[in-house]
């Protein structure tokens, strides 16, 4: 120390700073980071006041938000150390009583446009969503247990069937998991207008209108198409028609044997056979082939 007026002599000190020993929180360490109601969460007059190196203090706890608390153990004023925490974080439980309700068509809605997006209320504690829709009386499967996230709406892929019962499942989940299966809720889709087709062609080589279109018919793949003559033999049959690689251009592929091939002009006689709901105008009617 340096000497000021009047003394004349410096005076040296020393001075032993000890560093701060830490505290030992293995017990800490008994207690899970995560609970699942505020029921499971440890009282402050049950954890102990004494740590393994012998510290001596005292626990008070803190409600940070909704689902997080905070125990803070503060050591007496003998004891040099510094304060401790640990957190525990609630999760909610997620139960039957948080199925979430369609808000987008309503559950029982009729008439729905086939390009309708689909919107549920939020549930609280939810971290997201499984989505199910398949569609009835046939059963098909439009998705199935599609994690959409955190979002409450959804727009399928394609259109939704014409004419048909959606139906649609919607299984919140959490860290605890996803909760048990919900009620199942549905609407109706629209008829649909008919899709009119032109009942002839003109297979002559010149490029133009070579085969029987049949619209909408790509939409209903496991279709069958039969056609016959006007004496009622079947000249043709196919499985699949796509009015593409699969199509009918007045070329027999059924009565070969008894000299069909190529068809002369005149009036035939179709059915289109489809195992579902569909909005083709005809599936029976007279087909006319102009050469």
């Amino acid at each position: 120390v340096a000497a000021t007026a009047p003394c004349t002599t410096d005076a040296t000190a020393t001075v032993t700073v000890t560093e701060q020993e830490s505290m030992n929180t293995n017990f800490a360490s008994l207690y899970n980071r995560n609970a699942n109601s505020d029921s499971e969460l440890p009282s402050v007059a049950s954890l102990p006041t004494r740590d393994d190196n012998e510290v001596i203090g005292s626990w008070g706890k803190i409600k940070n938000g909704d689902n997080t608390h905070i125990y803070i153990f503060t050591p007496h004023e003998s004891n040099c150390y510094n304060e401790f925490r640990f957190i525990i974080t609630v999760h909610d439980i997620l139960s039957q009583e948080d199925c979430p309700s369609l808000t987008n068509p309503a559950n029982g809605a009729t008439d729905i446009d086939t390009k309708t997006m689909i919107s549920w209320d939020a549930v609280v504690g939810a971290k997201g969503y499984f989505l199910t829709i398949w569609g009835s009386p046939n059963g098909t499967e439009i998705l199935t247990l599609k994690n959409v996230g955190a979002e409450t709406y959804y727009r399928p892929m394609k259109e939704l069937p014409v004419n048909t019962r959606i139906h649609v499942s919607i299984t919140p989940y959490n860290e605890q998991g996803k909760m048990p299966e919900c009620f199942v809720q549905s609407f109706t889709t629209v008829k649909g207008s008919k899709i009119k087709s032109i009942y002839g062609f003109s297979p002559n080589g010149d490029g133009i209108n070579e085969f029987w279109t049949i619209s909408g018919i790509e939409k209903y793949p496991e279709n069958i198409v039969t056609i016959y003559n006007r004496w009622g033999n079947l000249v043709f049959r196919t499985e699949g028609y796509n009015n593409s690689s699969n199509v009918f251009n007045g070329i027999a592929n059924q009565y070969v044997s008894m000299g069909a091939g190529k068809l002369p002009e005149g009036t035939y006689f179709f059915h289109i056979q489809i195992p579902k709901e569909n909005n083709l105008e005809r599936k029976k009617g007279y087909l006319i082939i102009k050469r």
